[in-house]
């Protein structure tokens, strides 16, 4: 199953790449990477985050924590999964 990432979560990974980078970019990198292959995941193992309303999202989309601190939301779709935000929970 294809991954796609929303306009929203692109950006979202970017800023999140953006912030570590500034004082360290050899962990941006890393992170970046390792977010990335974390997503990846759901290519074989699309239900594996919680459904949004177990988490007291009232949307259709599941939820995936990464690291605690992260959180990205998915709908699973047909064909592909369209990554709709990541959010560090840390920071709102």
């Amino acid at each position: 199953m294809q991954i796609k990432l929303s306009k929203r979560a692109f950006n979202n990974l970017e800023i999140l790449y953006n912030l570590v980078y500034v004082d360290k970019p050899i962990v941006a990198v890393e992170f970046k990477n390792s977010l990335i292959d974390f997503i990846n995941l759901l290519k074989t193992n699309p239900y594996m985050g919680k459904d949004c309303k177990q988490r007291g999202i009232q949307k259709d989309c599941r939820v995936l924590v990464y690291k605690k601190n992260y959180i990205i939301i998915y709908k699973i779709y047909e064909k592909y999964i369209m990554i709709q935000t990541i959010k560090n929970t840390k920071k709102g």
